[in-house]
């Protein structure tokens, strides 16, 4: 016999006051978007008005705010994930940020000097293993270069930091 969680208590069908209580719990954890927590409680069966009246209450009780999610969305991928101002943008949209709250989280948390930084934290990192020869040094600085801008750091702001951090280690 095996072992299973029973998902009886995590289902919302048909329980109107248990939504209340379940989004609390989500919000007890992290922050969430107004969107991806209406996602999760509609994925658990909640009735999709029961789900709209909650996160009205939630909202004017300022438990749900997308602009202080998107606020710590950026400090967090600023300082433990770095990217780019442009992904962080793409990721906030996905998450149903409003494009005035994504705007006014990047002015107030990750101006271009932050974003400059996190750009250098990284390509530290990426120096340490560059190669000694010049044929091979330049296919490695066109790798981080297209890493660098797959994460979204504007295309001067990397060529900038990488004439400068990685001229350095070359031999």
């Amino acid at each position: 016999m095996t072992w299973q969680k029973t998902r009886k208590n995590n289902d919302l069908t048909g329980a109107p006051e248990k939504v209340l209580s379940a989004a609390l719990a989500y919000l007890a954890k992290r922050e969430y978007s107004e969107l991806e927590l209406c996602g999760k409680l509609t994925s658990r069966g909640a009735a999709e008005d029961d789900v709209a009246a909650v996160a009205a209450v939630l909202k004017e009780k300022r438990y749900l705010d997308d602009g202080r999610y998107a606020k710590a969305y950026v400090r967090d991928r600023r300082e433990f994930r770095p990217c780019g101002a442009a992904m962080i943008r793409r990721e906030l949209a996905a998450r149903g940020i409003d494009a005035e709250l994504i705007e006014e989280a990047l002015a107030e948390e990750y101006d271009e000097e932050q974003q400059r930084e996190a750009l250098r934290r990284l390509l530290r990192k990426a120096a340490a293993n560059a190669p000694d020869n010049d044929e091979a040094m330049s296919k490695y600085r066109a790798k981080i270069v297209r890493r660098m801008l797959s994460r979204g750091f504007p295309q001067s702001l990397v060529w900038d930091e990488i004439a400068i951090l990685l001229t350095s280690a070359d031999r």
